[in-house]
């Protein structure tokens, strides 16, 4: 939702040429900001996230 108010920000002062244009762009950056996410962020956490496991034997 940032994404988009941010955009149309930046382009509405110059015109909108194509609504497909628009939708591709803000895919395109959801789908670039989960990648830099989980590889700076969620990663860690997950590395994290075996070291308190609790291991069940029978």
């Amino acid at each position: 939702m940032l994404f988009a108010i941010i955009f149309t920000k930046i382009i509405d002062p110059f015109g909108m040429p194509n609504m497909y244009f628009y939708l591709f762009i803000l895919f395109s950056m959801t789908i670039v900001l989960s990648i830099l996410s989980y590889e700076f962020f969620e990663k860690k956490f997950l590395k994290m996230k075996t070291r308190f496991e609790v291991i069940h034997t029978r």
